[in-house]
């Protein structure tokens, strides 16, 4: 019979066996070497979530590490559901885009078009598109006057949250610059639910939850009774581990509001690869930026392949509240996905030993583009924290230079983290003469950065020694124009110029 060839039958059989042996080894060597990694991570008390790998639908590895709540050494599992912050935005924008296809939004259409009530003076400015590309002029959380922490403690009717924002004055012209607004998202929360007659919890399990097969992410109601929900935890300096600040979740809504796993959050990746929630001319507009990169629920960056200094693109929108963080970055030129969910956070002032999001998902990014990665190091200057704490400064300093000469292999030695400890000690401990230390230190390791003469020179100025600060503003000064790196603390730079100004006379 024509087209039998038994030579060549068994020869491509060969081959066919061969390439399935090769992929399977090469699929157990990068889940070997992710869940090296992240032992690495957590053993050295860097890392408290779930993560998930998945390329081509197939996914590669998935794991809870730590604890779901500490206080009763409940540990984190795949069914765990954390805070997913400002990952949220995705859902949102998608769930607009959703009605715009339906024809129930216009992207052009106005505020004052679908919230009468909204002041004309903004309202009649602000588009649907302005809202989701962040290009409304809006302010955010951190320009309400007095700061917002007071207020998120509290349940706020919608009306009570619009107040916050809906007259102040806007930053620029809509649609002429780039500024991150939560209240914007938070405020397609509130047009879906006008336009649609249906809550943005009914929206969600509707349009994208259902259709996706996504059985536990929701819009988060403190009240409500939810299994396996995780319990948020702050890392501080000289404190551990400790409860995130309360919030009252009403005040995220559509900006922030969601509780997920790592598990459904695969799904609608995996939903977003095909056409069953979205038809893809208006997919495509969720992934098309607009300004600084940012699209409409997603932004396009760039993400350093382990230690290699190569970079690829991803479209990510991370998340960042109370106790918990979140990201869902997608590869699109090889279809891959790496999901971070955690429940501790370092505190923004003090905190030092947590992982660096980016940089885990960047040494995952090269096992599987099969590049050059480091394993992560403990932190020199945590540790020295603790000799500190428990024996005193000297001690504390002799402990970092020991470590520095004998241990480089095992530990990281940061300017940032000593920064921290100074003026720490100084401005939240009043303990001015191991700030003192701690920073004349930190200037003996990185005598060619301008922010450790800065940041000695503020401490000085604020304990009543103005000549001292007069003279470690000077020599900043001189620092920064020496060296081209110093160009980052250029906002700095600018102050210490007022205050040499200001001490001279």
């Amino acid at each position: 019979m024509r087209g039998k060839n038994p030579v060549l039958n068994k020869y491509l059989l060969f081959v066919f066996i061969i390439l399935i042996n090769f992929s399977v080894t090469l699929s157990r060597s990068r889940v070997k070497k992710i869940d090296e990694l992240m032992k690495c991570y957590v053993d050295n008390g860097q890392f408290n979530g779930s993560i998930l790998v998945a390329e081509k639908g197939e996914i590669i590895y998935q794991k809870a590490f730590g604890y779901s709540n500490f206080e009763w050494n409940i540990p984190n599992t795949l069914d765990t559901k954390f805070r997913i912050a400002s990952t949220t935005k995705p859902f949102t924008a998608l769930l607009v885009l959703q009605c715009v296809e339906r024809g129930l939004l216009s992207l052009d259409g106005k505020l004052t078009g679908y919230l009468p009530d909204y002041p004309a003076k903004n309202g009649d400015r602000i588009t649907i598109h302005h809202l989701l590309s962040h290009t409304s002029g809006l302010i955010d959380y951190p320009d309400v006057p007095g700061g917002f922490d007071q207020h998120e403690r509290v349940y706020h009717s919608q009306k009570q949250m619009l107040n916050y924002f809906s007259e102040t004055d806007l930053f620029f012209e809509p649609g002429t610059q780039f500024r991150y607004s939560n209240f914007g998202y938070y405020l397609l929360g509130v047009i879906l639910e006008k336009v649609t007659g249906k809550s943005y919890a009914e929206l969600l399990r509707e349009k994208i939850c259902g259709p996706a097969g996504m059985k536990h992410t929701e819009l988060e109601n403190n009240s409500a009774i939810v299994e396996n929900r995780a319990y948020g935890y702050t890392y501080h300096l000289f404190n551990g581990i400790q409860n995130a600040p309360p919030l009252d979740m009403s005040v995220t809504f559509s900006a922030g509001g969601l509780l997920s796993t790592v598990y459904d959050l695969y799904l609608f990746d995996r939903a977003l690869h095909s056409d069953k929630l979205i038809s893809p001319q208006y997919k495509k507009l969720l992934f098309q930026p607009v300004l600084n990169n940012y699209a409409y629920g997603w932004e396009k960056k760039t993400l350093q392949l382990g230690c290699t200094g190569d970079e690829v693109t991803v479209v990510q929108h991370p998340g960042s509240i109370n106790g918990f963080g979140a990201n869902i970055r997608r590869f699109p030129d090889e279809e891959f996905v790496i999901i971070q969910l955690y429940n501790l956070v370092e505190n923004p002032y003090t905190g030092m030993i947590l992982a660096d999001g980016n940089k885990l998902a960047g040494n995952i990014a090269a096992i599987m583009y099969d590049r050059d990665y480091d394993l992560p190091k403990k932190s020199a200057v945590f540790e020295m924290t603790k000799v500190l704490m428990a024996v005193g400064t000297d001690s504390a300093i002799a402990f970092y230079e020991n470590l520095k000469k004998d241990r480089q292999n095992n530990y990281y030695f940061a300017e940032m983290e000593l920064n921290k400890i100074g003026l720490k000690l100084f401005f939240a401990e009043r303990k001015f003469e191991p700030a003192q230390k701690i920073l004349q230190m930190n200037i003996r390791e990185h005598p060619q950065s301008y922010n450790v003469y800065d940041s000695i020179a503020y401490v000085y100025m604020n304990h009543g020694e103005p000549q001292k600060a007069l003279d470690y503003f000077n020599k900043g000064v001189e620092i920064y124009n020496q060296y081209p790196a110093n160009q980052q603390y250029a906002n700095d730079y600018r102050n210490a110029l007022e205050q040499i100004k200001r001490l001279s006379e």
